[in-house]
């Protein structure tokens, strides 16, 4: 088995116990629930009315263009919370790096549902004439690995690997137990959920993850 080696520069989390890496320690330690009643739509006719959602989340925050903050499902918007928090703990000055050899991966149980449950609904009431155009970049599950490449320029391998979902509680501790950079590399970590890694000939690779909260 090859020596490869990995360094794990920095962790960002977007969480319902918190979405800086300081509080949802905290938190995390002290034992404090983030399940709450849910408030993202109406519950009522469901038997259960309680989700682990991120509270005042503001994706305007962490993206440069406000229009992309429109156009970007809640899952990206997610992502790219987690990827920049994950950036900003490295200290990682991006103008030294060669982004051509800097990658992005993020993985997902599902991508952007809500837009596409949403367009089904103008579908369904109004007409094919008034789905958005923007709802397939929405909804594929690898819109968030590119938003956050385009978003700092990074032009490393950016992809979703699909075949790790089949069981997506398990992709980070999978991703790090068998799948590190090739050779030495570095690595920034942000989450809103599961996340995962593969090798491939990245130098730098900002490995982010979220859910649907």
């Amino acid at each position: 088995m090859s020596n490869r080696r990995v360094v794990v520069s920095g962790i960002g989390v977007v969480s319902p116990i918190g979405s800086d890496l300081k509080s949802f320690w905290e938190n995390l330690v002290d034992g404090k629930s983030g399940i709450r009643q849910i408030t993202q739509f109406d519950a009522s006719t469901f038997d259960c009315h309680i989700a682990g959602e991120v509270p005042d989340f503001n994706p305007s925050l962490y993206f440069k263009n406000s229009k992309d903050v429109r156009r970007a499902d809640r899952f990206a918007q997610l992502a790219m919370a987690a990827a920049k928090l994950a950036l900003e703990d490295t200290g990682l000055d991006l103008e030294k790096v060669d982004r051509t050899r800097f990658g992005v991966l993020v993985g997902s149980g599902i991508g952007g549902l809500k837009s596409l449950e949403d367009q089904h609904t103008v579908l369904m009431n109004k007409g094919a004439s008034r789905v958005s155009p923007f709802m397939v970049p929405m909804m594929i599950v690898n819109m968030a690995s590119g938003l956050i490449s385009m978003e700092y320029g990074l032009e490393g391998s950016q992809f979703l690997d699909r075949h790790r979902l089949r069981n997506r509680c398990k992709l980070d501790r999978r991703s790090l137990a068998h799948d590190p950079l090739r050779g030495r590399g570095y690595l920034s970590r942000g989450w809103g959920g599961s996340r995962n890694l593969r090798p491939w000939n990245s130098r730098v690779l900002l490995d982010a993850g979220d859910e649907y909260p």
